[in-house]
C-alpha cells in the first residue's frame, strides 16, 4: 500500500475556493483589531471594529493576521479569551479542503487501508506545508490581485 502525494496535475481548486471566499466575505466590511481588557481577573482579548474597511488594496498578509471577531478560551490561568484570527479561521478550511485532495489521490486505496491517510505522520506534516505555501505564497499581493490569480478574471 502507497500513499500518494496529490501534485500540479490535481484539482486544488477547492483550495483556491477557501481563499476568494474569505477575500469576498471580507471585502466592503469593517475591519476588525483587538483590545485587551480585563474582566474579573481575567485578561481577554476582544475583537473590535475600526473605521476603515477591507478594499481590494488591502494585502492578503493584513486579512490574515486580522481579526475575525471570534474569540476562544485561551485556557491559560488569568486569561480569558483571546480573539481569533482569519488565519486560523482559513487554515482550519483549508486544512479540510487539502485533506480532501489527499483522498481524492488515494482513490485507489480500500476504505480499510485510507486509515493511513489519518494516521501518517510524513503526510500530516506534507499537508501543513501546502497549506503554508498557499496562504503565503501571495501574502504580499493586494486582494485585488489574489482574487485576479485565483479566479483568473479581471475583478
Amino acid at each position: 500500500m502507497q500513499i500518494k502525494y496529490p501534485g500540479v496535475e490535481a484539482d486544488w481548486s477547492s483550495t483556491d475556493k477557501v481563499i476568494v471566499d474569505c477575500i469576498k466575505e471580507h471585502l466592503g466590511s469593517s475591519k476588525r483589531g483587538t483590545k485587551w481588557e480585563r474582566i474579573g481577573g481575567d485578561l481577554s482579548e476582544h475583537p473590535t471594529h475600526e473605521d476603515e474597511n477591507w478594499s481590494k488594496d488591502d494585502t492578503l498578509e493584513d486579512l490574515l493576521i486580522s481579526a475575525s471577531g471570534n474569540t476562544v478560551a485561551t485556557f491559560t490561568s488569568g486569561y480569558g479569551l483571546r480573539s481569533e484570527s482569519v488565519h486560523e479561521y482559513v487554515e482550519n478550511e483549508l486544512d479540510e479542503a487539502v485533506f480532501n485532495i489527499i483522498i481524492k489521490a488515494n482513490s485507489h486505496l480500500s476504505e480499510d487501508d485510507k486509515d493511513i491517510l489519518y494516521e501518517d505522520d510524513r503526510l500530516f506534516e506534507w499537508k501543513w506545508e501546502q497549506i503554508s505555501d498557499i496562504l503565503w505564497e501571495h501574502k504580499k499581493e493586494s486582494l485585488g490581485n489574489v482574487l485576479k490569480i485565483f479566479e483568473g478574471a479581471d475583478v
